[in-house]
């Protein structure tokens, strides 16, 4: 009788130790780390590093050399080094020129073809208030705009108030201090193209969306902003700058992954999906985009 009280006692201590998982070291991700986005007329910005464990330094590239050679003309163009990291260059390239993009590190070597995209211009935004549902009275924006029929495009559209933030002494009706802030808007909208990208319900600081059912036309559409129009004395609006921007589609997806993934890390549900790559046997994207923006004065 007892020795079976005495296996029942340690098969129960035995259920209770812990389950220790030793992690395999060859799992930690391994590749290059590269992102730049190339804007013809813009300082163009390469941060490069390699993929660590989580408890391993970050490892900066500082002996590596960039090029970008146009397809057109054959010029090659080489970034300079600007500190651990960080590599830059003046981009000469015009919109719809193709290039190559080369990468030589001392442990990785790689080139990625694509295209800067066609120049977009803004022809209007116009701007007022409406009442939207769940939200009450707020502004909305109404952004024309002329969508090329040469090429398939992809577009990011995005906008930013600037305002003044007063700060008062207690008992005092006048300011004591004012500050000029700027932050980047909570948008949205419900035109087709807008609803068409599912990536759209991840992030509301901007909106992508595709020109596969306006192509080559004329376009106007609308947005509205996030946060009720405010009546806070102690802010004062003074302008919103909105930004269309015409990217390419490895930029595109790579955004749209972007925010799948940042929304799903802060999920209890979701796992964080892996984000898009044009960066062979690497992370991150060789992107380009061409923009335009229009700012609104408010008095």
């Amino acid at each position: 009788m007892y020795s079976y009280i005495a296996l029942f006692i340690i098969l129960i201590l035995s259920g209770c130790e812990p389950d220790y998982v030793v992690p395999i070291q060859n799992q930690a991700p391994k590749g290059q780390v590269v992102k730049t986005i190339l804007e013809p007329g813009e300082l163009t910005v390469a941060y490069c590093n390699r993929a660590t464990g989580i408890t391993q330094p970050h490892f900066l590239e500082t002996a590596v050399t960039i090029q970008v050679k146009n397809t057109k003309s054959t010029s090659i163009n080489t970034f300079n080094f600007f500190e651990p990291g960080i590599y830059q260059w003046n981009c000469t390239l015009r919109p719809r020129d193709s290039f190559l993009f080369v990468y030589q590190g001392i442990m990785d070597t790689f080139s990625v073809a694509d295209k800067i995209p066609s120049a977009i211009r803004i022809q209007s935004i116009d701007t007022g208030t409406s009442i939207v549902p769940g939200i009450g009275t707020t502004q909305v924006f109404t952004i024309r705009f002329r969508d090329s029929a040469i090429d398939k495009n992809w577009y990011q559209l995005q906008a930013k108030r600037q305002f003044i933030r007063y700060t008062y002494k207690p008992g005092s009706p006048l300011p004591a201090d004012s500050q000029i802030v700027t932050e980047n808007m909570r948008i949205d909208g419900n035109e087709l193209p807008f609803i068409r990208n599912a990536y759209n319900s991840y992030t509301d600081r901007s909106i992508l969306f595709t020109d596969e059912i306006f192509n080559g036309v004329n376009t106007k559409f609308q947005f509205h902003n996030l946060k009720p129009w405010s009546t806070n004395p102690n802010e004062k609006t003074l302008s919103v700058e909105i930004r269309l921007e015409n990217l390419s589609q490895s930029l595109y997806n790579y955004l749209n992954t972007e925010a799948a993934h940042i929304w799903q890390k802060q999920s209890v549900t979701q796992l964080p999906n892996p984000l898009f790559s044009n960066v062979p046997q690497g992370f991150g994207v060789i992107g380009a985009k061409t923009s335009d923006h229009k700012t609104i004065p408010y008095q």
